[in-house]
Order: C-alpha cells, then sequence, then structure tokens
C-alpha cells in the first residue's frame, strides 16, 4: 500500500507541474477531444469521488463541483488538493477497511491506492506527453499496472460493456521489471504471475513493462510483430 500512495503523490506533483506551467488549451492528443483543463478537471474530479467513495463506504454523487474557467494556477491548486486530500484518507483507512468501488473485488480499501496510483500514472504521463516532455513510469508500477489490467479493467470493461474479451492464453514478459504473466480468457479473464497454466501460449507480448501497460491503454504501438490474440488484446483498451 505504501509504494503505491508514494507513487499516487509523485505523479500527482508532476501533473500539477503541468497544469501549472502549460496553456490549459492544449490538446490531449492520447485522450482525444480533450484539452489539458479537460484532463485536469477529470483527475480532480477521480480523486475527490475516491475520497467520498472512501470515507462514506458508498457510491458517491456523480456530480461534484470544480472550479470554472479556472487560471493555471487556480486548477494547479485544485488538483494538488485533490490528491492530498486522497492520500491523506487512504493513510488514516485500515487496508481491510469497507469502501465502495466498481470492480469484481473485495469492497476494502486496499483496492484504492493501487488503482489511484495506476489512474494517476496514466494521466500524469497524458498530461506530460500533451506537453511535449512524457517522463518515464515506475518500471515496478507499470509491471503491477499491467496485472490490475487484467484483473479489474478488462472484466469491468466486459461486464460494464458487454464486450467479449479475447479468447486464449497469453504470455507478457518485461525483463526491465523481472515480469512474467500469463493471461487465460474465455468465459472469465484470469491473470497469474509466472508461466501459469501452459508451456505453450497462444500469443507472447514482451517489452518494457512501461511500453507494455501504455500499449494495453492504447497510448503508445508495440512495434513488434504480434499473433491475433496478442493485437486483440492491444486494442481492447479500457477506461
Amino acid at each position: 500500500m505504501r509504494q503505491f500512495l508514494e507513487s499516487l503523490r509523485a505523479d500527482g506533483e508532476r501533473f500539477v507541474t503541468v497544469v501549472r506551467s502549460t496553456p490549459l488549451q492544449t490538446d490531449v492528443p492520447t485522450c482525444p477531444g480533450w484539452t489539458l483543463a479537460d484532463l485536469a478537471q477529470h483527475m480532480a474530479y477521480i480523486h475527490r469521488w475516491v475520497t467520498r467513495a472512501v470515507v462514506t463506504a458508498q457510491r458517491p454523487p456523480a456530480e461534484i463541483p470544480g472550479p470554472v474557467d479556472p487560471t493555471n494556477d487556480v486548477l494547479a491548486d485544485h488538483l494538488r488538493t485533490g490528491v492530498d486530500e486522497l492520500v491523506a484518507t487512504l493513510e488514516a483507512q485500515e487496508p481491510d477497511a469497507r469502501t465502495w468501488h466498481p470492480f469484481a473485488a473485495p469492497l476494502v480499501v486496499a483496492v484504492w491506492p493501487r488503482r489511484q496510483a495506476q489512474e494517476t500514472m496514466i494521466h500524469r504521463w497524458d498530461a506530460e506527453n500533451a506537453a511535449c516532455r512524457p517522463g518515464p513510469l515506475d518500471p515496478t508500477i507499470a509491471a503491477d499496472g499491467i496485472l490490475e489490467f487484467f484483473e479489474l479493467i478488462a472484466p469491468r470493461v466486459v461486464d460494464r460493456d458487454g464486450r467479449v474479451a479475447p479468447k486464449g492464453v497469453l504470455r507478457i514478459e518485461c525483463p526491465d521489471a523481472g515480469f512474467v504473466c500469463t493471461v487465460s480468457s474465455g468465459t472469465t479473464v484470469d491473470v497469474e504471475l509466472g508461466d501459469g497454466v501452459t508451456a505453450m501460449p497462444d500469443a507472447t507480448i514482451a517489452g518494457r513493462a512501461e511500453d507494455v501497460l501504455l500499449a494495453l491503454w492504447r497510448r503508445r504501438s508495440l512495434d513488434a510483430e504480434h499473433r491475433p490474440l496478442a493485437d486483440e488484446w492491444l486494442r481492447f483498451g479500457g477506461n
């Protein structure tokens, strides 16, 4: 839990730096139709939304007001306040305390530090990329983000949107993080560390943890040739 809170705080601060120093009408190429202001308002909203989910253990309201027509400094301060409040709230909770969330996982607070570290890291990268200075992702956190994508995000997309997950066994290798996992997908999506249930996967995706995670979130293309199953997963995306 501690590593995720540290990552959340650090990426939140980097996001704040971009918002303070970059024109708010800058387009965000990886979030089509959004400006930097839209992205920052979204992230500030999500942080406050999660704080309410943790504090009340209930689904938060859809409407949480943010600043109207803010300046760079006003929006940067608004974003920072949301990060600070979320981190402080999560630090004050026991990992097994009850919460609300929309994922197929136990309704405990331990889900949120990881989820918010991952979401803030990806959107921090979106913001830095929009400002033409994308910084690296931490390999360990990025590798865990790959696991989380298949544990939480893909099943949610299947359930919420009625989509069908690609079928087969996918192996993912990230040598920079010492990471290997196996995804078995059919009726359900199951992921485990290591080689998993078969020595002969239907497809393999290999690369730096950062590149693989950003590709799964459709932020970056991977240059390698892939078998159909890998290509299907790289097109699957999530939100």
